[in-house]
């Protein structure tokens, strides 16, 4: 499996880098190159049963007050 994540990511680099470099699409370059080390790095993650911590209560912390705030709490 870790494998075909690598195998896969160097395929997306062969396909997709190149004409960002011809066409000085540097940006775009970088934000490729960020999504696909996140990528990456998840399916790593996934791959070796790592613990990875649940993003859930950090997205209700700063979601619950907002919407309190527009709605009410309720």
């Amino acid at each position: 499996m870790l494998f075909l994540i690598l195998a896969s990511a160097a395929i997306m680099v062969i396909v997709e880098a190149p004409p960002l470099v011809k066409k000085k699409r540097w940006k775009d370059l970088r934000v490729f190159s960020g999504f696909l080390l996140v990528g990456v790095t998840l399916g790593m993650v996934l791959v070796f049963r790592l613990p990875f911590p649940n993003p859930t209560p950090l997205i209700e912390g700063i979601f619950k007050p907002v919407t309190e705030a527009f709605f009410g709490k309720g």
